[in-house]
């Protein structure tokens, strides 16, 4: 049985991982498009929400009063 050709062994494993990259890309394309951010979904603090934070901080550190709310990247 003859052995196989070096070059010809690389050309397909170097074939097979541009393969399975090119479907691993593809995979990650479609879940971001069905999983993107709505526009709706964006960052929005409520009165309520201001209120529940205010009371916990105070709770936890008398004293204490928060200033700004933002959102973390």
């Amino acid at each position: 049985m003859p052995e196989p050709n070096l070059l010809s062994l690389s050309a397909s494993a170097f074939a097979a991982v541009v393969l399975l990259l090119s479907l691993l890309a593809l995979a990650i394309r479609v879940l971001t498009a069905v999983f993107a951010v709505r526009p709706e979904a964006t960052f929005h603090v409520d009165a309520a929400t201001v209120g529940a934070l205010g009371a916990a901080v105070q709770r936890a550190v008398p004293g204490y009063h928060i200033t700004r709310i933002e959102e973390i990247p």
